[in-house]
């Protein structure tokens, strides 16, 4: 796993990697990140769960290629920026 600086794991959340987690970016409570890379500043919400993605503050891409958009009302996903 690798961790950039200013990354920030809310006790609750669960890392399975590998994984890449970009600088200042923040995993909070009762997420779950598996086989994922996390841009710099994307913020995952509490008890959302993501698995095998490439997420940034604005998309994510999944592991079949299917790409979602964080301001997309159809997706249930939420993530977002992690300076808001």
């Amino acid at each position: 796993m690798y961790f950039g600086s200013s990354v920030r794991v809310e006790p609750g959340a669960t890392i399975v990697g590998p994984a890449w987690m970009g600088h200042s970016s923040v995993i909070r409570s009762g997420a779950k990140v598996t086989r994922s890379v996390i841009f710099e500043y994307t913020c995952i919400p509490a008890d959302t769960y993501f698995n095998e993605m490439i997420m940034s503050r604005q998309y994510c891409v999944g592991r079949y290629g299917e790409t979602l958009y964080s301001d997309d009302d159809p997706t249930q996903l939420r993530w977002g920026d992690a300076r808001a």
